[in-house]
């Protein structure tokens, strides 16, 4: 239990500072990170003009938000993504109240992103998050989201010869696991991220994903081929690094591999899929229960037990792991020549 002192207690258990007030005999309560913040909180909420919610800034609120995240568990790579988000808001708007931002602050705030070269994705990230902000400390918006136009960029499938000069160009970094994760067992790169070597069963080896580490909330059985078995430790997360380390890995290797438009190991699911049907002859119904999408078109699917898709997993897994190595030692033989049909025919014209 948190002992308060002056409106102010430490709580030792989620190592964040907790704020209880009484204001016009209703009882306000509020974390904060650091004992700065929470004396912060406590002042706002003790004598802030006008109502509570007239009294929030963003900086206040902003604090007493990521503090119910960290209250909740979230990972450090999330709040760090969190942290460098309201940045761009606090350069962008100043730490004012919340109440004062208005249409015109917005409209003002996209402009001055996108000449600065933030993409409408990013902007429309940054404005939800601000939004997110005012829902922690239950303020109104009084503003309302702008349309953004996003740019939608078609992510091409790789080749598997593009595919094995990126593998070779990680060499042994950690970030390897993390494509061998998307790439020869389908995973979303969350989902590799969290992976853990305590789920891989070697006896069987399969992958057991618990529903909790699962977009979709139910667990996964995969089968490990032998190139990604050499990927997993003994023990811990099978990517033993974080994601920014990842992030940094693939964008030295796709320069070093001549491939500048690779955004991550995410696209190895997308060439999983790609390669399943464009050289296994799948069809997508089956390739959509391996990449365990939560609809997968195929009505009969939750008839279907999951033992029974393993004969039909393990092939699948097992052509992808086949057209890597094939590339791989094309690639390191100096040849280009590999015996396996063109993706795009059209597009080498």
């Amino acid at each position: 239990m948190t002992s308060y002192r002056d409106g102010i207690g430490y709580d030792r258990a989620r190592g964040l500072w907790r704020v209880r007030v009484c204001r016009a005999g209703r009882i306000y309560k509020a974390s904060a990170r650091s004992k700065e913040e929470a004396e912060r909180i406590r002042d706002l909420l003790r004598y802030g003009r006008g109502s509570i919610e007239e009294s929030w800034t963003l900086s206040t609120a902003a604090a007493q938000w990521i503090s119910r995240l960290l209250a909740i568990g979230r990972s450090p790579e999330t709040i760090r993504y969190y942290d460098a988000k309201l940045a761009a808001l606090f350069r962008g708007l100043g730490d004012r109240l919340l109440t004062s931002i208005t249409d015109a602050d917005i409209s003002a705030y996209v402009r001055a992103r996108r000449e600065a070269g933030a993409s409408g994705r990013t902007i429309r990230e940054e404005l939800a998050i601000l939004a997110r902000v005012y829902r922690a400390v239950r303020v109104p918006l009084p503003w309302v989201m702008p349309r953004i136009r996003i740019e939608e960029r078609y992510r091409r499938a790789p080749q598997p010869e593009e595919v094995a000069r990126l593998w070779l160009a990680l060499g042994q970094h950690p970030a390897r696991a993390a494509l061998g994760l998307c790439l020869l067992a389908g995973l979303r790169a969350s989902e590799a991220m969290r992976a853990r070597a305590e789920w891989y069963d070697r006896e069987r080896q399969v992958l057991v994903l618990p529903g909790r580490a699962t977009k979709t909330g139910r667990s996964r059985e995969l089968p490990v081929v032998a190139t990604l078995a050499a990927l997993i430790p003994d023990r811990g997360p099978i990517v033993q690094a974080s994601e920014l380390a990842v992030r940094d890995a693939f964008r030295r290797a796709s320069a070093k591999a001549g491939l500048p438009e690779w955004s991550g190991p995410g696209l190895g699911r997308h060439a999983f899929a790609t390669w399943c049907v464009a050289f296994g002859g799948r069809v997508l119904e089956q390739v959509a229960d391996a990449l365990g999408h939560s609809r997968p078109g195929l009505p009969t699917a939750r008839y279907v037990h999951a033992v029974a898709l393993q004969p039909m997993l393990r092939p699948m897994a097992e052509l992808v792991e086949r057209l890597l190595l094939d590339a791989i030692a094309a690639v390191q033989e100096g040849g280009h020549d590999i015996p396996v049909p063109n993706l795009y025919p059209a597009a080498n014209r």
